[in-house]
Formats: C-alpha cells, structure tokens, sequence
C-alpha cells in the first residue's frame, strides 16, 4: 500500500498579484504595433481565364506586440501571458519584404494594473 507523504507541495497559485508570486519577465515592456503589408490571395478551383485577369493581392493591417524581429521577418502577438513561462497567442509571423510600414502605437508594460482590494478595479498608475 503506497503510503501519502506529510507534507505534499501545493501547486503554486496562478495570481500575479500577490508580492511573493511576482517573478522576473524575460522582457517588460513590449511595443504595440501596426504593421502594414501586403499578402497574397488564392483562388480555388478552376477558374476561367477572363476571370483570372481581376484577380488581386491584399492590402492588410495587423495590431499586436511587436515579440520579435530579424532582419527577414517581423512577429506580432495578439496576447501574452503574465505568468513566469511567457506564452504568445495568436502569432503572425511577416516577411519584411512585404512590409510597407510598421507604426508604433504604444508600449505597454507587462506589470498587471494595481488593483483597489476593497473594489477589485484597476487603478491608474
């Protein structure tokens, strides 16, 4: 029979806003972005030749945290997590010869907003 042990470790909660479950972030500040490129577009199926002369490429814009770049490509996030292991949601990764401009919007910092403990609502820094 396989014996419990004493003290079994709890798992370490999931909340950045307690002192002792800050941890340090490989990066603090990221910087929100657009990106203004060009992307190819596909027709399926068969399709006459008169129709393909109205075929066109797209102009498209993506907003995001700008989570790396190379001298070939830009990468932007729609998310990232707060927790020590950073994960990135939804990453679109752009060839920077179809880059027409990139635009800094703003940076945003990766500390939580200070909350209120009696309300729970985020308080301006």
């Amino acid at each position: 029979m396989a014996r419990k042990p004493k003290n079994p470790k709890k798992p370490i909660p999931n909340s950045y806003k307690k002192k002792k479950d800050k941890v340090k972030l490989k990066k603090k500040k990221y910087d929100v972005v657009k990106c203004y490129w060009h992307d190819i577009t596909t027709q399926g199926g068969w399709v006459a030749e008169a129709e393909i002369e109205g075929l066109e490429t797209c102009n498209v814009i993506t907003i995001g945290l700008l989570v790396a770049e190379t001298k070939d490509l830009i990468k932007i996030a729609s998310s990232i997590t707060l927790e020590k292991d950073e994960e990135f949601s939804d990453v679109t990764t752009i060839p920077r010869v179809v880059v027409k401009d990139v635009i800094k919007i703003d940076t945003i910092d990766k500390e939580p907003p200070k909350e209120d403990k009696l309300t729970g609502i985020s308080k301006k820094r």
